[in-house]
Order: structure tokens, then sequence, then C-alpha cells
């Protein structure tokens, strides 16, 4: 298995609109076909991605098809076909992969066990740890390839004192590092 990105995510609380599927649904959603009644809201104004798989806590964990939109916003035409779930604030770690990768939530799980090993997950400014019990992980589809999302706790967040030009506050170790180590090899730059 080949990982081609990672990444880290925010996303804040926000409606799932979802349709429950058969494992035939399942079976078309990958390969390539996203059911009428959820696809035909991809690209809708105030969605925050595609339609995608997701398995979510409070709905026991089974698999539904869905798509994510913002919370509140008067000029979004919110799907009334679908049934809908809330979903809180959370740090996602996303991975893309190739798709002929297991995406059962303990095959997903033990992947990203590994990424929590490497230095990936552990930013400068954002310093992430799986989560024991995701409340919500997410597949998505695109062209040969997954995208994975799945809820990580936030332990530490520096990015605070750079946003607000906090130069008091700031991590001087964090800056010295920085300054003088290289971000991918760890090892001395020509600054040092």
């Amino acid at each position: 298995m080949f990982i081609n990105r990672l990444n880290q995510l925010y996303k804040p609380r926000r409606v799932l609109y979802y349709k429950e599927v058969t494992e035939e649904g399942i079976r078309a959603f990958y390969n390539g076909e996203i059911c009428e009644e959820v696809g035909k809201y991809a690209d809708a104004f105030g969605t925050y991605d595609y339609p995608g798989l997701f398995f979510v806590d409070a709905l026991d964990n089974k698999e539904v098809i869905g798509i994510e939109y913002r919370i509140g916003d008067e000029r979004i035409d919110y799907p009334e076909d679908l049934k809908s779930v809330i979903l809180d604030e959370a740090y996602y770690y996303q991975i893309e992969v190739d798709n002929d990768v297991e995406t059962d939530p303990e095959s997903i799980r033990k992947r990203f066990e590994l990424i929590e090993k490497d230095d990936n997950a552990h930013r400068i400014y954002t310093d992430l740890h799986i989560k024991e019990d995701p409340h919500v992980i997410s597949v998505f589809l695109s062209r040969y390839k997954f995208r994975i999302l799945y809820e990580w706790n936030l332990a530490e967040d520096r990015s605070i004192p750079v946003i607000n030009d906090d130069l008091q506050n700031l991590d001087k170790n964090m800056l010295y590092k920085m300054a003088f180590f290289d971000p991918i090899t760890d090892h001395y730059n020509w600054n040092h």
C-alpha cells in the first residue's frame, strides 16, 4: 500500500445528511457510483466535501452514504429528503491511498496507528494523537484513490501565538528548531 498524501484537517460543527445503504449500495460506492439521492447534492452551495461513506458512532458505526453541510446558513437549500445528524467540530488526519485497500473501521484504525508512530502526525504547530473511539470516519472516492479521514485528538496547538502575533508567548525552542533544522530531514540547515 502506498500513501500518496498526508494532511491534517479541522472541520467545524456541521450537519451530515445521509442515506442508509445496503451492501449493494456500498459495493456501488466503491465502484464509483454514488446513490442519486445523495449524489445530486454534490457541489451544492454550503457543502464541505463530496459525498462519501461515513462511519458515525451516533449511527452505531453502520456505513451510510452522506454529504456534510455547514449549519444555520439561510442561503443554503438543505436536503429535505435525507436523514441528518449533527457532527461536532473535530481534527482529522487524512490520507490518500490506492483504492484496493480495506476500508472497514478496524483496518483503517490499524493504518492510522502506524501513521501516529511517524513524525508526520506531529507537526510544528499542531500535534495530533489518534483518538481511541473516533466519532466519525469518512471515506471519499477520488478516481482510483480513497481519501480516508480519521478523527484525532489535538494534543497541542502552538499556532495561536503566531496567529495573534504574540511574540512573548512563542515557544523559543520551536523557533530555534525552525530556524536551524530542516523540517523534513531534521538535520542542521545552512542557517545553522
